[in-house]
Formats: C-alpha cells, structure tokens, sequence
C-alpha cells in the first residue's frame, strides 16, 4: 500500500470515529464522499502532460513545424505511462499530440502503456497512426533494424483488428528501410514494383523537360 493510499484510509478511519461507536444504533448515516487520489479524478491533469503542452508554447517553437513540434514532445514524453482509460473516440487528419484533448492524451499513454507490454487492444485508428510516428522517428525504440521490426510488427498485429493501416505502413516501411539503409530483402515483401516504376518515368520525363529549357 503507498502512502497516499494508507492516508486516505487513516482519513476514512477518523471520519467514521467521529460521533461514538460506528454501528451505534441511534446514529443516522448520510452520504460521504468516496475520497480518490488526483489522478483518478476526470479533470486531473499530470504534471508531465502540462508540460508537454508548455512546450508549444515556449518561443522557439513558434518556428517549428508540425511535425518538428510532434518530435520534440514525443521525445519529451517517451517513457512516459498513465492509467487513465479513455472510452470516446479520437479522429483527426493528421493526429498529432496537440490535436488531443487532455482526456484523450491521457488514453492515448494509457493504451500505448498497453501496447509496449505486447496487450494490443483495438482504439482510435488515429491513435494507432499516432504510435506509428512515434517508432517512425525512434520513439521508444533504437532507429534502424529494430525500428523496423518494431513498426512492422505492431502494423501486423493491429491489420488483424483494423486493416486499414495497410495503404499507409507498406510504403513506410520501404522508405524507412531506405533512409536507414537496411537489408534490401527487409523492404521487398511491401515494395510497390508499379508504383515506383511510374516514380522513375515522371523523375526522367522531368530530367528531360528541364534539359530542353533555354537558358
């Protein structure tokens, strides 16, 4: 038992002493408030989150993009865990920290705590895409082979409950694989042959445009 925990029942133990014996059979009970810690308390907001939040706000930030912006409070909050299940929905475009309220971002650490220990429960697909770019920019794990593998093996995973990750994760994956210069064979299974061929026709139709320009 922690120490908030023994306080509160210390607290309890007095209220109930309060006024004689506690089934005296001429006292008349009323309600009493259930006492809970702040961080079961819907409009609790920890410290680490406040944080996060003051982070967009300090004034370097206001040059930052988006995505700089997601990077640089993703790895603010890396080890970060809550325990604060968040039973609504979250859907956004681009899902980023910032577009959560308080109550989402404190589901969103609670089901990535989950996830982290291999319990992968279906959530807001925006979330899942939230935890993707997490591992994208080596949040939570070492860039490289094992990022890779981390990405692909959560994709795999969570396809089972929702498949439309797929159109996204594949083509990361191929990029990933190239940024980091992995094993070619670690990218083939998800490479597009079709896809990139028309790349390659556009990149030399461009190449030749350019190379007929006047100067």
């Amino acid at each position: 038992m922690t120490d908030v925990d023994a306080l509160i029942q210390q607290i309890i133990a007095a209220s109930r002493a309060k006024g004689g014996h506690a089934f005296s059979s001429s006292r008349t009970y009323s309600d009493e408030p259930i006492l809970m810690r702040g961080s079961q308390l819907r409009s609790y907001v920890p410290d680490e989150i406040r944080q996060m939040r003051a982070l967009a706000r300090r004034p370097e930030a206001r040059s930052w993009s988006d995505a700089r912006l997601f990077v640089e409070q993703a790895r603010l909050m890396a080890d970060y865990e809550d325990d604060c299940p968040y039973a609504g929905t979250f859907s956004s475009y681009f899902p980023t920290y910032d577009a959560m309220d308080d109550r989402q971002l404190r589901g969103y650490f609670t089901w990535r705590a989950h996830v982290r220990r291999g319990d992968i429960q279906q959530t807001s697909t925006s979330f899942a895409f939230v935890y993707l770019y997490e591992l994208l920019n080596g949040i939570g794990v070492v860039p490289g082979a094992r990022g890779f593998q981390a990405i692909e093996a959560f994709w795999k995973a969570y396809r089972e409950l929702d498949p439309s990750l797929d159109r996204y994760v594949r083509p990361w994956l191929v990029d990933y694989a190239v940024y980091h210069g992995l094993d070619q064979r670690l990218a083939l299974p998800y490479a597009n042959a079709q896809h990139d061929e028309a790349v390659m026709v556009l990149a030399r139709a461009e190449e030749e445009a350019l190379a007929h320009v006047p100067e």
